[in-house]
């Protein structure tokens, strides 16, 4: 009986312990944190624009609708399609293949979808990727902030 109270008292202890390593740490969007600025403006991304494997990742719809792009969401094959001035690029969740009006490009970070502390989900696109195929220029500076510059003609 003593054996069955020890046990029983041991796994209450271990409940709260396994409950918060569940728990996102919502600290890596502030750790790796990245500015953006589009044409001389800061971009304010909802979660924050973010470094992923040295790619900048931010929230797709912000990033392609500042670019001015039409996009369409997919849910059911996860694929964003982008189309602006007769460039259309298709890129599905979780995959490392994207398409530029129908020329298939390798990206070196595949898009992908992450929980924020609002509780929403979120696809995260490359953003070197989104705007140069939009016909942007994009250059980035480590220092004093990581900061990844846009530079934009409509």
């Amino acid at each position: 009986m003593k054996k069955l109270s020890l046990c029983a008292a041991v796994l209450l202890l271990c409940l709260p312990m396994a409950a918060s390593a569940q728990e996102t740490d919502y600290s890596y969007y502030t750790k790796y944190a990245v500015k953006v600025i589009l044409n001389g403006e800061e971009m304010d991304f909802t979660p924050p624009a973010t470094a992923v494997n040295d790619n900048t990742m931010v929230p797709f719809r912000p990033l392609f609708e500042a670019l001015g792009a039409e996009v369409i969401w997919q849910p059911g094959t996860k694929t964003i399609t982008a189309t602006k001035d007769g460039t259309t690029i298709k890129i599905t969740i979780d995959s490392q293949t994207a398409y530029v009006n129908d020329e298939e490009v390798k990206l070196t970070q595949s898009p992908f979808t992450s929980k924020y502390k609002d509780g929403n989900m979120y696809t995260f696109v490359n953003l070197r990727f989104i705007s140069e195929a939009l016909g942007a220029v994009v250059t980035f500076t480590k220092e004093p902030v990581p900061t990844v510059y846009i530079q934009h003609w409509d």
